[in-house]
């Protein structure tokens, strides 16, 4: 069973709010149990749809103010080759389990910087496998930062830092 909590559960808010399983994508429950169920007690899985981290606030809610969904991108830092390199990945929710939080997320493959029409963005590939949207986990301690983009079917367009905009521009 997950249970589904509003509240961030380091800042330690006394405001919950339960969401029932019906509105979180059967794929995500599916994985979340299948990950996280053996190392929880009762069989519950504790699951939140806010973290804050350094400052930032970051969200993923099924069910956002009775709205609809709302999942936060973040860039989250990968190791590769010895390097640390930052991906953007959509946010899907924390678990929290043995005294540790995670967060869980689809991320993007790579990143098409030849096209120069893209003036203000940068785009991405979603990480896909047999046509669906790979999910994944990892210590919430990867999240770096938000960052904004624009989903248009697989394709994810990156929108890069204000700071580079006149350059690109003028």
């Amino acid at each position: 069973m997950i249970i589904w909590d509003r509240t961030n559960l380091l800042e330690n808010s006394n405001n919950v709010t339960h969401i029932s399983i019906d509105q979180v994508q059967e794929d995500l429950s599916k994985w979340i149990l299948d990950k996280y169920g053996d190392e929880c007690t009762n069989g519950e899985v504790m699951c939140f749809t806010e973290y804050s981290r350094n400052g930032h606030i970051f969200c993923a809610n099924p069910n956002y103010c009775n709205l609809g969904r709302w999942y936060d991108w973040a860039y989250i830092v990968f190791e590769e080759n010895g390097k640390e390199v930052f991906y953007p990945s959509k946010i899907l929710c924390f678990v929290y389990v043995n005294n540790h939080m995670d967060v869980v997320f689809t991320t993007c493959t790579s990143v098409d910087r030849s096209r120069d029409h893209y003036k203000l963005s940068y785009q991405w590939d979603k990480y896909k496998s047999d046509g669906r949207d790979v999910i994944d986990s990892q210590s919430a301690d990867c999240l770096n930062s938000h960052c904004l983009v624009v989903e248009e079917n697989d394709i994810i367009y990156q929108i890069k830092p204000r700071s580079m905009w006149e350059k690109e521009i003028l």
